[in-house]
Parts: structure tokens; C-alpha cells; sequence
């Protein structure tokens, strides 16, 4: 199923996967697929540390590494010095006081033979992104790419990709892109994640303050890859793989934990702002299981990182073909409704609403792509999410489905999440331009169903803040969808022009 959603692209990176821990990135040796089932030793100072790295503000420094057991490590960042004795196994970790946003500065790493100078070093905010392929989808192929590459010289906008490793166990050292972190600019932006890069930068310019970007995101990649064997093995659906695993059974790259083992274990001990994940099309197989897995990977990661980390959920945009169907029951909008519910029910998590983002950069919305080159919305919404739950930031968000009233043959639907004074309109959305109110105003993407619950496709009509819905031929209507399918006619907006989170009323048990 994963590998039926994915271009050549793609499958092509899937085959790159260092399985278990291959040469590093900037060596130019292609990885082996199969090799020891037991980590790669950690070095003198952990790769994460390099030039132009970004420290997290407002959080104790933390430099770790390896050396001879009981060697003394001297960790420096003026007028701060921190030193560490490498314990039994080597392994050494030093603490140094937190500090505010600011740099450039020197963290200099001194052991009892060798000395590391990491220079253009600052402090500012720290996030991870990932997820799948639309996550890793580059700069250099988005829609309007010319123009945000000229854009990417921004000199306290730092950069970081985490290279494809799936391990048998977890690993210690990353394998990283490059050698180490980029200062962001034309010869580094374009072949990083498109919407990682936008997301930043918008924070960046907003928040003024350094701003350093962690990408690790493997394209076809499921949710259960990317948690703990621990955290998987609570649910049964996965004892079979988990199992196979410990055996040493041959591997796969979509099976659970190898890529937490190979790409986010080694960056535990990171301090982190938060993370960004836009991950969902690869576990359409099993829909229903996204919305526990989703819960799992995100309390998983706030364990393993011993912080209450912020999470950014992109929703999947629209894909495929327009139905003619006024409701589909498909394997997307569950996964939607899965990352909505997930975003209401923990706290700190934000849902970042795409689903009228695919298509438009084509000019074809009849048939949107399973990766869409529209980035710039997608970045843009996830900075406004993360602004507006982490930083306290005042920024709209997307209207949500609060609750039903029954009016005669129709349906009063209200809506949560809007700001005072703030309504609803039918918007039309052109390329990355912004939102613009319709100049019909009429919705699409609404049908409702009565007693036979059968869908039928809705008049729908905003009344300030609500919407009212109703269909010739249901003359009691019970349940309401909206924009409930795979690629849906969706132009509900916010008058700030964030698009409505797609929904259902009822529990699924309508059909069409």
C-alpha cells in the first residue's frame, strides 16, 4: 500500500535507506542494507554539535560525546565552562547554564589529546521536522521555488538534515546530510524541506530571534516507524512485527521503530522548542489504527526527550481525483478526522488544516497530486499554529466543528476557534496567492443526511458565525460532513482565511 502511494522519487530514496547504519552522507559510499544489529559507536563530540549550529535559549546547554573511560572533557562557551569525566563505557556529558537568544559564539570542547572549536555557534529556538515525503519535499521543487530561494539568505536561520537510517537498534550518532548545520542561503536552502524552511523562516521573521531546523522525514514512511518498540508494544496489531524483529528477521523499510531507532534516537538530549509532523499517507491501509498511533508517537517522543514538547500537525491536504459523491468513505478523511481529534484531546498539539492546498499550484483542483508543490501555505499555517500555541503569539485558527441545532428542514451548524468580531466566508484560493472572499459566496463540500442515512449534497449558507445546511428531499436532516473525501470541493473560511477543519456530526455509521 505505501509503496503504491509513492512516485518514483520516492521509492527511489527508500532504496538509499541505510538499514542499519551506512557511511556518512558526505563520503559518497552507498550504505549497506543489511549489517550489525547493535549500535555504531558515538565519537569524541556527538555529530549534532558542528559550526553554525543553533543551542536551544532558555534551556541548559547539554554537549555530549565519547571518550577513554575517566578522561576529563572540558565544555566552553564564554564565560561558561562545564567539565565531565567520561564514565566506564566512555560515554561523558557535561551541563552548561542556560542562557538567552544572542551569538555568534564559540563552544569549545577539550579533552585530555584533542580539541574541538565549533564557531557561528547561537541560541535561539530548536525545531524538529518530520514525517514523510511531504516533508522532505525540497525547496528547490516547490511552486515559486526561484523566488523563496532568493529569499534564503537569512544568516541566523541555521539548517540540519538527519540522512535516512533505519536501524535494528537504537543508534547513538546520527548520520548527517552535509557534515553538520548550514547557515541558510541559495547553496544550502534549496535541497532542504520546503515547508520545514518556510515554517522557520516565518518564525525567524516574526519572532527575531535565531532560528536552527532539524529535518528528519523519510518519504513512504508509516507513524509506527517511527516509535519506540517500547511504545509499540502495548498494541497488538504490531506483536507479529515486533517479534520478527527481535528474531532478527530480514527488514523492511516500513517496519515498525526502525526509523525512531535510526534517526530520532540519536538526537535524544537535544533540547527542543517543539516538532513539526506531517506524516498520515502511508498508514492509509489502516485508518483506523492513526488515530492511537498518532497519540502514541507523540507521548512516546515527550518521554524519550524528557520535555513536554509542543507538537505541529499538518493535516493531509486533498489528493486524487474530484468524485462526483457528495461524502466518500475512503482511508484520508478518517486519517483528517484522526489528527483533528488528536490535536483536541492532547494538550499542547496544533492542527495546521491543508485541505484545499493540493492542485491549485497546477491549476487543476479536479486532480490534485499526492504531493503537492504548494508549500508556502502549508509553512505559513504551520508558523501562525506554532505562534499562536507555543509563543503566545496573537493568530487566527482554523474554524472546527463545535455542535449541531436542528431548525425546520434545516441544520444550524456552529463553530469553534474563531476570534471575537471574527466570521465565516466562502473563499477562493488561487496558487499561493492568499484567500479572497468569493465573489459568489456560495459554499461547496457540505451534504447532510436524514433518517435513511443516505447523503445528499447540501445548500449550505453562512449566518455570521454558523452555517446552515439543507437539501431538497431531506426534510429532517440529522447529520452533517464537510469536505469529507479525498479530494473535496472545500471553500469554508475564516475571515482571516484559514480554511475550516473538515468533519463529520455523526459516528461514521451514515452512508452514502
Amino acid at each position: 500500500m505505501r509503496a503504491r502511494r509513492e512516485p518514483a522519487w520516492a521509492l527511489a530514496l527508500l532504496v538509499t535507506f541505510a538499514f542499519v547504519r551506512g557511511a556518512r552522507a558526505a563520503d559518497g559510499a552507498a550504505p549497506p542494507i543489511l549489517g550489525h544489529a547493535g549500535p555504531s559507536p558515538l565519537p569524541f563530540l556527538h555529530p549534532l554539535f558542528t559550526d553554525n549550529m543553533v543551542l536551544q535559549r532558555d534551556r541548559p546547554i547539554v554537549v555530549w560525546g565519547r571518550a577513554a573511560a575517566g578522561e576529563e572533557v572540558r565544555v566552553t562557551l564564554a564565560p561558561d565552562t562545564a567539565v565531565a569525566r567520561a564514565a566506564a563505557d566512555g560515554a561523558w556529558r557535561a551541563t552548561l547554564p542556560a542562557r538567552g537568544a544572542g551569538g555568534p559564539v564559540t563552544l569549545t570542547v577539550a579533552g585530555a589529546a584533542r580539541s574541538i572549536a565549533l564557531g557561528n555557534v547561537v541560541v535561539g529556538e530548536v525545531w524538529l521536522c518530520s514525517g514523510q515525503s511531504n516533508m522532505e519535499f525540497m525547496l528547490r521543487n516547490a511552486a515559486d521555488a526561484a523566488a523563496e530561494i532568493a529569499g534564503s539568505d537569512q544568516r541566523d536561520l541555521r539548517l540540519v538534515t538527519i540522512a535516512h537510517a533505519a536501524s535494528l537498534a537504537p543508534e547513538g550518532a546520527p548520520v548527517i546530510m552535509g557534515g553538520g548545520w548550514k547557515v541558510s542561503g541559495p547553496g544550502t536552502a534549496p535541497d532542504f524541506s520546503a515547508v520545514c524552511f518556510i515554517m522557520g523562516r516565518a518564525l525567524h521573521r516574526r519572532l527575531q530571534v535565531p532560528v536552527g531546523l532539524v529535518n528528519a522525514s523519510s518519504g513512504g514512511s508509516a507513524a509506527e516507524a517511527w516509535i519506540s518498540a517500547e511504545a509499540l508494544a502495548p498494541n497488538a496489531d504490531f506483536h507479529d512485527d515486533l517479534a520478527r524483529l527481535r528474531a532478527g528477521a530480514p527488514v523492511d523499510e516500513g517496519d515498525p521503530t526502525l526509523l525512531w531507532n535510526g534517526m530520532i534516537h540519536p538526537l535524544l538530549g537535544l533540547p527542543l522548542r517543539g516538532v513539526a509532523w506531517y506524516q498520515g499517507e502511508a498508514n492509509d491501509a489502516h485508518p483506523e489504527r492513526y488515530g492511537l498511533l498518532l497519540a502514541a508517537l507523540i507521548t512516546d517522543w515527550r518521554r524519550r526527550f524528557a520535555a513536554e514538547l509542543p507538537f505541529a500537525i499538518v493535516q493531509l491536504p486533498n489528493a486524487g481525483a474530484r468524485r462526483r459523491a457528495p461524502v466518500e468513505e475512503s482511508a484520508w478523511p478518517l486519517i483528517r478526522e484522526a489528527q483533528a481529534a488528536t490535536a483536541r484531546a492532547l494538550a499542547r498539539v496544533a492542527l495546521t488544516v491543508t485541505i484545499e492546498t493540493a492542485g491549485i499550484a497546477t491549476g487543476d483542483p479536479q486532480r490534485s497530486p499526492l504531493h503537492p508543490r504548494n508549500k508556502a501555505d502549508v509553512g505559513n499555517r504551520l508558523a501562525q499554529a506554532i505562534l499562536g500555541s507555543v509563543y503566545g503569539v496573537a493568530e487566527p485558527r482554523s474554524p472546527a466543528f463545535a455542535r449541531l441545532a436542528a431548525q425546520r428542514r434545516a441544520l444550524r451548524v456552529y463553530f469553534s476557534d474563531l476570534a471575537p468580531g471574527e466570521r465565516l466566508m466562502a473563499g477562493l484560493k488561487t496558487g499561493v496567492d492568499p484567500v479572497r472572499r468569493s465573489p459568489s459566496g456560495a459554499l461547496t463540500g457540505f451534504a447532510v443526511a436524514g433518517a435513511d442515512r443516505r447523503w445528499v449534497k447540501a445548500r449550505a449558507v453562512i449566518d455570521g458565525a454558523t452555517v446552515i445546511v439543507s437539501a431538497p428531499g431531506v426534510p429532517a436532516p440529522m447529520a452533517v460532513r464537510y469536505a469529507w473525501g479525498d479530494n473535496p470541493p472545500a471553500n469554508l473560511y475564516s475571515t482571516s482565511g484559514l480554511p475550516a477543519v473538515p468533519f463529520r456530526s455523526d459516528g461514521g455509521g451514515f452512508r452514502r
